[in-house]
């Protein structure tokens, strides 16, 4: 879904899957990840952008996802939280440079243990369209 406006833009995304190993008797394919790899999947994603000026832009977004396991993967669970803080800013009409900021958290529960994992990072990087 998007909202768009004269200077700012909201684009919303949600999703939810549901992947099973099909197996079937007698047949030669082997399964590379296994009968484990059962899983729902959900999410959403909020990105906001402001154009500050004529060349200056700022991007917000969040994000959140969930993968239940399945089958004989049932109580192994990933939660996913993601926020981010960019800038753009146009050096030429076809250039821009990109520099920003994102924090990354993955919580994970198997059978028998639970972990979590926390990230800060940034980037920079540079877009020219030829």
């Amino acid at each position: 879904m998007v909202f768009q406006g004269v200077r700012s833009t909201v684009v919303t995304r949600f999703f939810a899957t549901r992947s099973r190993q099909l197996n079937q008797e007698g047949t030669p394919f082997v399964p590379t990840l296994g009968i484990a790899s059962d899983n729902a999947q959900k999410g959403i994603s909020v990105d906001f952008n402001r154009r500050l000026t004529r060349t200056l832009s700022a991007d917000l977004g969040f994000g959140y996802s969930e993968i239940e396991g399945l089958g004989i993967a049932v109580g192994q669970s990933t939660k996913n939280t993601a926020i981010r803080l960019g800038f753009s800013q146009a050096l030429t009409p076809k250039t821009k440079v990109t520099i920003g900021g994102r924090y990354l958290r993955t919580d994970l529960i198997a059978v028998g243990q639970d972990a979590s994992a926390k990230e800060l990072a940034s980037f920079v990087g540079m877009t020219h369209r030829f």
